[in-house]
């Protein structure tokens, strides 16, 4: 990127003018935080160094902690569902402002992912009723915040009847025999919980893949970050130089 020797044809001095002429061009383009790391750099290929380590590393590990922080996002029960759903909007909202997006589809299962396993009724129906398989990002949303309301309402209601359901079950015998067709209720539970297992191991399948696809799609992004960041340095450089030639 940066010539190490000085060409045959320049001097010292003009060489030296160079740099100083790259080194102050790259200097108008650097935040004010920045430049003050890079004030004193007279030589191109030492301050394009520093602004790698001030901006690709940077840019890259930013990147790096927030899809780390979405995979590691979990949702903690009795907290407001909408704080949660809100968390992970603003986790994508950065990502998305950082060049790295998320379909539709894929937003939604992150945040079906994000959910405890007390809500797996909810995700297997989800997941089992959507249109040709495919979940949407507002679908989910609602519904998970519809559920959350169902669950408020059914937990008052049954603190409401909680006296009525002690009575009742006092004025029960506790000696009673097994029921008719007990042996059938339960066949038929295992087979429900069979199924119930099996749509769990199928969307923890598609939560693997989705999060497979995400790291590399981080590792391509960051390639192409340290690529455009080399070719946009390159014509700070060869800009003054091909200036100086004509003259």
């Amino acid at each position: 990127m940066f010539a190490e020797a000085k060409p045959d044809d320049k001097s010292d001095d003009d060489w030296r003018v160079l740099h100083h002429q790259a080194c102050g061009f790259i200097r108008q383009w650097v935040d004010d935080n920045v430049l003050n790391h890079i004030s004193e750099e007279t030589h191109a290929r030492t301050l394009w160094q520093k602004l790698e380590e001030l901006y690709a590393r940077k840019e890259g590990t930013n990147k790096m902690f927030l899809i780390k922080q979405l995979m590691n996002l979990r949702y903690r029960e009795g907290a407001p569902v909408a704080d949660h759903v809100k968390a992970f909007q603003g986790i994508i909202n950065q990502l998305s402002s950082m060049g790295i997006s998320f379909e539709d589809e894929v937003r939604a299962l992150l945040l079906l992912g994000s959910l405890p396993d007390t809500w797996e009724t909810l995700k297997v129906t989800l997941c089992n009723s959507a249109p040709n398989g495919v979940v949407t990002w507002n679908l989910v949303k609602i519904k998970v915040l519809n559920e959350e309301a169902r669950r408020i309402a059914e937990k008052g209601n049954g603190s409401s009847h909680s006296e009525v359901l002690v009575t009742e079950s006092r004025g029960r015998s506790m000696s009673r025999g097994p029921r008719k067709g007990a042996a059938e209720s339960r066949s038929e539970s295992r087979g429900k919980n069979s199924e119930v297992v099996r749509k769990r191991r199928k969307l923890r399948s598609k939560i693997v893949i989705v999060t497979v696809m995400l790291a590399a799609l981080l590792l391509q992004l960051i390639r192409l970050l340290s690529l455009i960041l080399k070719m946009k340095i390159m014509r700070v450089v060869l800009i003054p130089l091909s200036s100086r030639r004509s003259l």
